[in-house]
């Protein structure tokens, strides 16, 4: 009967024990889909008008998407990470990653532009398999663009990735 008890007692703190095991890999494991702490940041979606040809700027034009992540309580002044847009459709999910993926930074703000030509930053031809306002140089032009609309909100210091 004593030998009985004190399996009993030993595997009672085994149960306790993988409790509490489980209680920590929850956890540490973040935040499930649908329930955990609130996001940490304002993410807007903002479109900047720019022209297919910047030689031409009364030409045919296209809507260029750009996403903007604010950390809760983060200064306009604060630094700004400006990301230049791939070859990939940019989202605010992709900067969001981004954000996290950088540790969360709660002092600095992060600007993704989408590359002219991918996502939603096309112009109104039909044709987009090869498109010819596609060049290096308007792209520079249209993240030179849109730095300047934009340092009228953040006025921080800007570091530039892509």
């Amino acid at each position: 009967m004593d030998d009985r008890i004190v399996r009993d007692a030993g595997a009672g703190r085994r149960s306790q024990a993988v409790e509490v095991l489980v209680t920590l890999v929850c956890a540490c494991a973040g935040p499930r889909p649908g329930g955990g702490p609130e996001r940490q940041y304002s993410l807007a979606e903002r479109s900047i008008r720019q022209p297919l040809d910047h030689g031409v700027p009364t030409g045919p034009q296209l809507d260029q998407q750009v996403h903007v992540l604010v950390p809760d309580g983060c200064s306009p002044s604060a630094p700004v990470f400006f990301i230049l847009g791939g070859e990939v459709d940019a989202t605010p999910e992709r900067l969001a990653q981004t954000w996290r993926a950088y540790g969360r930074p709660r002092d600095v703000i992060f600007v993704q532009a989408e590359h002219r030509g991918y996502g939603q930053s096309v112009s109104a031809d039909e044709d987009q398999t090869v498109p010819s306002y596609v060049r290096i140089d308007q792209t520079l032009a249209d993240d030179h663009r849109v730095a300047q609309v934009l340092r009228r909100e953040f006025s921080g210091p800007w570091m530039v990735a892509g």
